[in-house]
């Protein structure tokens, strides 16, 4: 079974208390630390240095994750964040003056199907380093890669090591 780390509620909640206290909610909403509380005290990690999925019993975290997002969400920024791209050039003086380039459209195009396709067929694992793709890579038999990228094969502790 493949684990989708980018939408597993005990994945981000890590991310979503850093993501407050850069953005200032929690500076304006003492309560938020009281929710961070509850997310050490049931065994919940703080946001990992690096990308990635958490550990494998994480699951067990899921529905007090889910909660404590709905929770965080709940709770606006303080910050000027426009989503529309007029807004957002507004809200930045020093934005960058357009650059014209020579690009191909077909090759833009290539390389977002391509990337499209390799999310679709394989397990993205663009979030770990170059490092570790080659010890997953060699620890399967696969350095240089020859085909697909998976976990068959996969000894735990390279598992554990970086966990995808």
């Amino acid at each position: 079974m493949i684990r989708l780390t980018w939408v597993q509620p005990e994945d981000l909640v890590g991310h979503e208390l850093r993501q407050a206290r850069e953005d200032g909610r929690f500076a304006a909403f003492p309560e938020i630390s009281a929710i961070e509380a509850r997310w050490h005290d049931a065994g919940g990690h703080d946001a990992p240095p690096r990308a990635g999925a958490s550990s494998g019993d994480a699951a067990r975290l899921r529905g007090l994750a889910s909660g404590l997002l709905d929770e965080l969400a709940a709770f606006p920024s303080p910050l000027e964040e426009p989503s529309d791209l007029a807004g957002i050039v507004a809200a930045c003086p020093d934005w960058p003056a357009a650059v014209k380039a020579d690009v191909d459209p077909a090759r833009v195009l290539g390389a977002w199907q391509g990337r499209a396709a390799g999310c679709v067929l394989g397990k993205p694992v663009e979030k770990i380093p170059r490092a570790g793709i080659q010890e997953i890579a060699r620890a399967t038999g696969n350095w240089p890669l020859r085909t697909w990228f998976t976990a068959r094969g996969l000894p735990a502790e390279v598992a554990q090591r970086w966990p995808w």
